[in-house]
């Protein structure tokens, strides 16, 4: 019927609808359309990375959230507080006396254990991270291409379209001109 204007974007279809359309134009020359995406699949990256983690990274895990949190912050200011306390006021045996060394000691241990945990802890968030931006990265991608082979489709239905209504037009004209040719006929007839 109409010959459709040859595709030569050298763009192979994403979708199936996509590729139907591709395929049925008279002038299709790419032979069979390929899908340029593979089927995507939803990754969970957080199950993803819970998955990798072996028992003593999820240890530190649950250490480094113990100690970032309010409950943590409370109770060892409240074991500070008991422990000044105890030794400053000689309710019982003094056994860390004022300057509170043995309280020194403690807290320094405790920080010397800390920092590394938390630094392991943060590690893995930044490991975790890239998997996401990774993720998003691909997403991104899929979606930057099924757009692109949604835009040359409709710039492949306009040349479609404006084909149409040339030929349209052109056949308007013609029957036009040949109206007037059979009305100044019949004019000359009845003249």
């Amino acid at each position: 019927m109409f010959g459709f204007p040859k595709y030569t974007g050298g763009f192979t279809w994403v979708t199936p609808s996509l590729n139907r359309y591709a395929r049925n134009s008279a002038s299709w020359s790419g032979g069979d359309p390929l899908f340029l995406v593979p089927p995507y699949r939803i990754r969970d990256i957080n199950a993803e990375h819970e998955g990798r983690l072996n028992v003593g990274q999820r240890a530190a895990d649950t250490v480094a959230n113990g100690m970032g949190s309010w409950r943590f912050i409370l109770t060892q200011s409240g074991i500070l507080a008991v422990w000044v306390a105890v030794n400053a006021l000689g309710f019982v045996a003094h056994w860390d006396p004022y300057p509170f060394i043995f309280l020194n000691l403690v807290m320094s241990l405790q920080a010397a254990y800390a920092a590394p945990i938390i630094m392991m802890t943060q590690n893995r968030q930044g490991q975790k991270d890239r998997l996401a931006a990774e993720q998003n990265y691909q997403v991104n991608l899929r979606v930057e291409t099924q757009i692109t082979a949604i835009v040359q489709h409709f710039e492949y239905q306009d040349d479609l379209i404006l084909q149409i209504l040339r030929r349209l037009d052109r056949q308007g004209e013609s029957a036009t001109s040949k109206d007037h040719r059979e009305a100044r006929a019949v004019a000359g007839d009845i003249g």
